[in-house]
């Protein structure tokens, strides 16, 4: 299993390491021939372009897990409506 994460600080990707200040934390999870994209914090429409940018990379079929969301704005509801 491979778990690569990635942290959103107002609009900046940075690899995961100041978790306090987090908006977006993104963990794409590849196990065998699944791929998992494991969304926690806030996710807003500032936040989509790094959540694009993971989805593209990822070479098949990928399952978006939201659990974790505890905030979303309309932006990305339409960008998940979109995606669907």
């Amino acid at each position: 299993m491979l778990v690569r994460s990635l942290v959103v600080h107002r609009s900046t990707a940075r690899p995961l390491q100041d978790v306090k200040d987090m908006t977006l934390r993104i963990d794409t999870v590849r196990d065998g021939g699944r791929v998992a994209v494991r969304l926690i914090g806030r996710l807003r429409g500032e936040n989509l372009g790094d959540l694009e940018r993971q989805l593209a990379e990822a070479d098949r079929p990928t399952v978006l897990e939201l659990d974790e969301v505890n905030l979303i704005d309309v932006d990305a509801v339409y960008f998940l409506r979109d995606v669907e």
